[in-house]
């Protein structure tokens, strides 16, 4: 039998939300590993959403073209005006947040936790959710290293399995100036939320993203 709204509600839903390349999926891998339950990303809810809203539906979540580092003049407007990449990112996020929320309520009949993790996590959101709600919500934002541009550029060249590994120096340095943008926004925001932030770091990244796991079910 379907469980009623309210029961489900007492249910806890996990975030998990950051930049990229701070180890969100790696934190929430270890936390459903040691704690089974439902998990998604919002980068697979963003693809599906895509591919049912075209751009003349909802250009925002068109707004941002991901593998478009392709080409020269993109990664050159990422150099030029970082801050304007990264509001059209956050644009994007609470577009794609609609989605993350009809997922969310989607499964309130199976009364089952729930574990969500990715950039379209916003502090703002989250806060709104826990206003509105009656959710038992948790939830922590990750940031990583300042001026690692170097490390991030000899990772992702030297191993092909890195998301960022088509790419060459320019384009991952412009992904690094757009991404120390996006630390500086979620830190800033969890921060006037109330939510925990936390330093992954990169020299210890095995024993930081644990951490950051353990904090989960504080």
């Amino acid at each position: 039998m379907s469980k009623s709204r309210s029961e489900a509600e007492q249910r806890t839903i996990y975030f998990i939300g950051g930049a990229p390349r701070t180890g969100k999926s790696t934190v929430a891998l270890k936390f459903i590993s040691k704690n089974p339950i439902v998990a998604a990303s919002t980068d697979s809810i963003r693809a599906v959403a895509k591919n049912l809203l075209n751009s003349e539906v909802n250009p925002e979540l068109h707004r941002v073209g991901r593998g478009s580092l392709s080409f020269e003049e993109e990664f050159k407007k990422i150099l030029a005006n970082p801050q304007k990449n990264l509001e059209s990112q956050i644009k994007e996020s609470q577009q794609v947040w609609k989605s993350v929320l009809k997922f969310i309520f989607s499964q309130f009949e199976y009364g089952q936790d729930m574990l969500i993790e990715g950039v379209a996590i916003l502090p703002e959101e989250i806060a709104k959710l826990k206003l509105n709600s009656k959710l038992n919500i948790k939830a922590i934002f990750l940031i990583g290293d300042e001026n690692n541009t170097e490390e991030i550029i000899k990772h992702a060249t030297q191993n092909p399995h890195d998301w960022l590994h088509k790419y060459n120096k320019n384009q991952l340095t412009a992904f690094c100036e757009l991404n120390q943008y996006s630390h500086n926004y979620y830190k800033s925001e969890a921060q006037k939320y109330g939510f925990k932030v936390i330093k992954i770091d990169s020299k210890k990244f095995k024993e930081s993203a644990e951490d950051a796991s353990k904090e989960l079910l504080k």
